[in-house]
């Protein structure tokens, strides 16, 4: 049920014109008998409810997203083309928002858009247990809705914002956060609207997530070991979850209906299952007890590896160059998370141990505690 007593017959026109109904013919997946417990997946399933209907819907729901991608980008060539024209005041206008500064309050928008993108993905993931067996109650199901209509809300604001102060605005449309943003609003609402759709792609939102938090880090300057470890973990996280939406989709939606037989199509593959094999595929342990059996999930599979590999790899050698330089007493100056901007001494030159000590003994002085700059950090570049 919608989070509003409002019918939309319109929305399921609109997807006709995508993907037609008649295309796909309704397949609904049957239980596997004892006798043929060989060659079928065992029932029952947390999916067992999916048919080739949800194939249709799950194409219907991609094409909306890219016709409204696609519309987006024209809006915005022909904002570019009137701002070229115009060039003298419109040009002005546009090279002032196109200044890159981190205020605090972009800062609690991050804070907001952090909270909403774990929020969202909860809401995927009870989504995805909802099943004809065992089906979400509609208090549930408005909850969920709503959910994803805020955090739309709070994701449209942040595109639109983001958008006005970029230039040019073809450039921004075409940017990966901004790909990914129009994906799961588009899809977060549609799925309010149409009980018939099956999942909103918000299993994408932890990669914008990984977005704000870079530069939230970038501002907040925490020690260096410290931020690159939140943002390794954040960006770990954004990975596993993002790659196993992917698989918990195709998996469950199988190849499509004019590849295979109705009965080889499809897996078993809960959220969870799909968590733990992405977590043991791109950790390289392999265990071997879960594998994807659609083509497409084979192939994604395949990507996620090597993505996987390159990753750990980097990851690890970054870390491990930073506490490397940490030790020797290089790396980067941080001001105790204070920010950038918080005032420090820097103290520099042929510095030796008796000369820092007799600098921070008089530095420290209580006879100076009344002085402006008195407790500020000292920064020490020395050979």
């Amino acid at each position: 049920m919608a989070p509003w007593n409002l019918t939309l017959p319109a929305l399921e026109t609109y997807l006709d014109v995508f993907v037609p109904a008649s295309a796909f013919p309704v397949i609904v997946r049957q239980a596997c008998s004892v006798s043929a417990a060989e060659t079928c997946y065992t029932e029952p399933s947390v999916v067992n409810h999916l048919s080739s209907q949800t194939w249709l819907g799950t194409l219907r729901l991609l094409f909306l997203c890219a016709a409204v991608q696609a519309a987006v980008m024209v809006v915005a060539f022909l904002w570019d083309c009137a701002a070229k024209a115009a060039k003298g005041q419109a040009s002005a206008v546009m090279l002032v928002h196109g200044q890159d500064k981190y205020l605090w309050y972009q800062g609690a928008f991050d804070v907001v858009v952090l909270t909403m993108n774990l929020l969202v993905c909860a809401t995927f993931a009870v989504r995805s247990y909802a099943t004809d067996a065992y089906p979400m109650r509609d208090a549930t199901r408005a909850a969920m809705d709503w959910i994803d209509l805020v955090g739309a809300g709070i994701f449209l604001a942040g595109y639109l914002v983001n958008g006005w102060n970029k230039t040019p605005k073809l450039a921004y449309t075409v940017s990966i956060g901004a790909v990914l943003d129009v994906l799961s609003i588009v899809s977060a609402v549609a799925v309010a609207i149409d009980p018939g759709l099956w999942l909103p792609f918000t299993f994408l939102r932890p990669i914008t997530m990984s977005m704000a938090l870079y530069r939230i880090v970038a501002v907040i300057d925490l020690p260096e070991i410290t931020e690159q470890l939140a943002v390794s973990i954040v960006d770990f996280f954004s990975m596993v979850f993002t790659f196993a939406g992917i698989f918990f989709m195709l998996e469950n939606l199988g190849n499509l209906p004019v590849q295979t037989p109705a009965e080889d199509r499809y897996m078993n593959f809960s959220l969870f299952d799909s968590i733990w094999f992405v977590l043991v595929s791109v950790s390289t342990v392999g265990y071997g007890d879960i594998s994807p059996k659609s083509i497409l999930g084979q192939f994604t599979a395949g990507v996620m590896i090597l993505i996987g590999v390159i990753f750990f790899g980097s990851k690890t050698a970054e870390i491990s160059a930073i506490y490397r330089q940490a030790k020797e007493g290089h790396g980067r100056y941080s001001n105790n998370g204070r920010g950038k901007r918080a005032q420090h001494i820097v103290v520099t030159g042929d510095v030796s141990h008796i000369s820092l000590r007799d600098f921070a003994a008089e530095y420290f002085h209580k006879d100076h505690a009344h002085e402006a700059g008195y407790g500020h950090s000292i920064c020490v570049l020395g050979r």
